[in-house]
């Protein structure tokens, strides 16, 4: 039971923090937060250690458990990461034929969704946009068939959401669109270096336009 109710709660406040309602530099107390749960301390403060495992929240001195602000040299670094690890992945697909018709089809599939999604033009459709956003790339690095690179991958994918809260007036539809169908026309070719040229692309410039809206999009911080 409190194993159920930790992961609750540490799905519960991943949500608040990868939306905005739990704000970067917000203190978050163990006690507050199971009383707005109705749950007991205990799961909370499990859920805060999962948490922090996912570079979403830090411990600061005398100030406790606060939500992680990310700092410029954080979303170079994490973009930077993104790149190499998703550019391997590409590479493995390729050298071991996972790139198939049915891969591309598949991911064909979650960029359709999230389009659709999308253009409900709700705070739902939002949400549900930017978790396909998130498992577009998954898909991606699954190509490489390594667990531990695809665990970490996940965290890198939370943090860089984290970073920018979009709201349904700023997210760039139209720009991820063209570039990931960009991705997918280089995969339905069987074009590596397209593939990861496009790849590349997509990526510097999400990174590039995250780092424009500073400082409003990623308040100023240390990292953890």
């Amino acid at each position: 039971m409190r194993s159920t109710l930790a992961e609750q709660a540490y799905s519960d406040l991943r949500g608040q923090i990868m939306s905005g309602r739990l704000p970067a530099g917000v203190r978050l107390m163990p006690e507050e937060l199971a009383s707005m749960l109705a749950i007991s301390p205990t799961p909370v403060k499990e859920a805060l250690v999962r948490l922090a495992t996912d570079g979403l929240v830090k411990t600061v001195t005398r100030r406790g458990v606060v939500v992680r602000q990310f700092s410029r040299a954080d979303v170079a670094e994490l973009y930077e990461a993104r790149l190499l690890v998703e550019g391997y992945a590409l590479e493995r697909g390729f050298a071991t034929a996972a790139v198939s018709p049915a891969f591309v089809l598949a991911l064909q599939s979650v960029q359709t969704r999230l389009v659709a999604r999308r253009t409900l033009n709700t705070e739902e459709g939002l949400t549900g946009a930017l978790e396909l956003d998130r498992a577009f790339h998954i898909r991606l690095v699954a190509l490489a068939s390594n667990r531990s690179i695809a665990e970490w991958h996940v965290r890198m994918l939370m943090q860089t959401h984290t970073m920018r809260v979009y709201s349904l007036a700023s997210y760039p539809l139209g720009r991820l669109q063209a570039e990931h169908e960009a991705i997918l026309a280089a995969l339905r070719a069987g074009n590596a270096p397209a593939a990861r040229a496009a790849l590349q692309r997509h990526l510097t410039l999400s990174r590039d336009e995250l780092l424009s809206r500073l400082p409003e999009a990623v308040p100023e911080g240390s990292s953890p």
